[in-house]
């Protein structure tokens, strides 16, 4: 589920998911161009729920939720971009 609204007087674009990898995600963005900030609202929320259905801890059918159910028990194989994001997150927590 998510909600957008755009404030005329201030330009500003505020865009909501509910229920993003177990929390919620909000975006705000100025602009004059209410058609082109929903256009770019629509991109990111189309992007949001892929990386959710990979990432979702939460989510029995996701990639991440396989890794951690079954990878402290055996080897398991992830895609490639998923591995780039845990090498990522490997760099980030050193």
């Amino acid at each position: 589920m998510s909600y957008s609204n755009y404030y005329t007087s201030s330009g500003l674009f505020h865009g909501s998911m509910f229920s993003v990898m177990g929390t919620q995600f909000d975006i705000l963005m100025m602009g004059k161009d209410p058609v082109k900030l929903t256009a770019v609202w629509e991109s990111i929320q189309q992007e949001i729920s892929r990386l959710d259905k990979m990432l979702n801890r939460f989510d029995q059918k996701s990639e991440v939720f396989y890794l951690n159910q079954k990878g402290s028990l055996y080897p398991v194989s992830v895609s490639e971009e998923l591995w780039s994001i845990l090498q990522d997150c490997r760099c980030f927590y050193e």
